[in-house]
């Protein structure tokens, strides 16, 4: 999928709202044709457990950037 982001905005992609999308399992790989700063943001509920995390900010911007999912089920 291809989503156009205008320049100094953030943009969120619901992955759980996305058409196709299994809500269990998701990776992504991030891609453009100027540099640009990327997070990943993970929210979640599983029964009565509720929290999120989020990859660290970066010291500058890429023109591409890789994420592994960290969930241990914990």
């Amino acid at each position: 999928r291809s989503y156009m982001v205008i320049a100094h905005s953030r943009y969120t992609i619901p992955v759980d709202s996305e058409e196709g999308l299994s809500a269990e399992e998701v990776s992504s790989s991030i891609k453009s044709s100027e540099p640009i700063l990327v997070e990943r943001s993970m929210y979640f509920r599983y029964g009565q457990r509720t929290g999120g995390s989020s990859a660290p900010g970066v010291g500058g911007a890429a023109d591409k950037w890789y994420f592994a999912e960290g969930y241990t089920g914990m």
